[in-house]
């Protein structure tokens, strides 16, 4: 009896207090409860940059769409009347002279003949006349009849070594055949002025590249990336093959051309004028306007594909980059809890 009564004692003397056994639930309860704050709020993070990233790449296109729709409707009111000799590109020079001094960003806005050789126009502070001969757009003009509006580039300018993206349209002469081209260059670092009212983060950046995926241009701007170059990241690249028109990629991997995990979105445009405007014909005219579409479809394939532009938003997908939001979320959520 005296055993057993020693053992109940020790028992009791052993056991916890129940304040102390409420206060050890509670606080397995309340890391449970952050575990789980942590990781829905980790993932709402996830979610709330992967619809950035893609909205910010809509918004994006439909800056840079409408930026080439201004330039596209200048130059096809510079091209609209046809060559029929010194007086039409008297004329001509004299509208390009009006656009110029009316609208700032045509800082070049040039004429020239068939081969390629400077007319006349406006030209940037530190340009000087300039001959377009070899260049790619100037044989693509003048062996597609019915071209319109192209894009090319980047090309280094002849006139003052900047480079540029350049925006040219075949002029005709009065029986249909190549007389010239009006052109305009958009230098590459001008596309910061386009982004710049955008409310980047400091891992953002916005790319752009040619169809041949060259880089046209990088905002912020980045040393690493060099104008022209056609290096891509493998996550980048693979995307692309896959799906060549548009995309997501939530993470990239380390290897990429900064060395930050990545997450990013693109889109591929097709800058061209080659679409015509045409209203729907009458049932008895469908025929024949189904037989020019299909003849102008098949000879502006290659124009289209030249003048494609591919557009990439990307912000950085790193712990740190993660944690950094996590922990200004947590921040704005304490102070609620303690301002209540």
């Amino acid at each position: 009896m005296k055993i057993a009564s020693n053992m109940q004692a020790g028992a009791t003397h052993s056991s916890f207090p129940a304040w102390l056994v409420a206060i050890i639930v509670g606080n397995l309860m309340l890391g449970l409860g952050c575990a789980i704050y942590l990781l829905q709020t980790y993932r709402d993070t996830d979610r709330v940059a992967e619809l950035r990233t893609k909205n910010y790449i809509r918004l994006i296109t439909a800056n840079i769409d409408q930026l080439f729709s201004n330039i596209d409707v200048a130059l096809r009111a510079l091209s609209a009347e046809p060559s029929t000799g010194s007086a039409s590109e008297t004329r001509r020079l004299q509208v390009i002279e009006t656009v110029a001094q009316n609208h700032p960003e045509f800082r070049t806005l040039t004429l020239h003949d068939r081969n390629g050789d400077f007319i006349g126009g406006h030209l940037a502070p530190d340009g000087k006349p300039f001959s377009i001969a070899g260049r790619p757009y100037l044989e693509l003009l003048r062996d597609s009849p019915q071209a319109e509006t192209i894009v090319s580039g980047p090309y280094q300018g002849r006139s003052n070594n900047r480079w540029s993206i350049v925006f040219a349209r075949r002029i005709n002469s009065s029986d249909g055949s190549f007389a010239g081209v009006v052109l305009t260059g958009y230098a590459v670092e001008r596309f910061a002025e386009t982004f710049k009212e955008l409310e980047l983060n400091e891992s953002d950046r916005i790319i752009i590249r040619s169809a041949d995926k060259a880089l046209i241009a990088s905002f912020p701007s980045a040393t690493k990336l060099a104008t022209n170059s056609t290096e891509l990241s493998p996550a980048f690249a693979e995307a692309l093959t896959q799906s060549p028109e548009q995309g997501f990629v939530a993470r990239s991997g380390k290897e990429t051309l900064d060395g930050t995990e990545r997450m990013f979105a693109y889109r591929s445009r097709a800058f061209t004028g080659l679409e015509h405007r045409e209203k729907t014909p009458r049932r008895t005219d469908r025929g024949e306007y189904a037989r020019r579409r299909h003849a102008l479809s098949d000879g502006t394939a290659g124009l289209r594909s030249r003048s494609r532009l591919i557009l990439q938003f990307s912000r950085s997908a790193s712990p740190a980059c993660q944690a950094a939001s996590l922990r200004a979320k947590l921040q704005v959520a304490f102070a609620g809890l303690v301002e209540g």
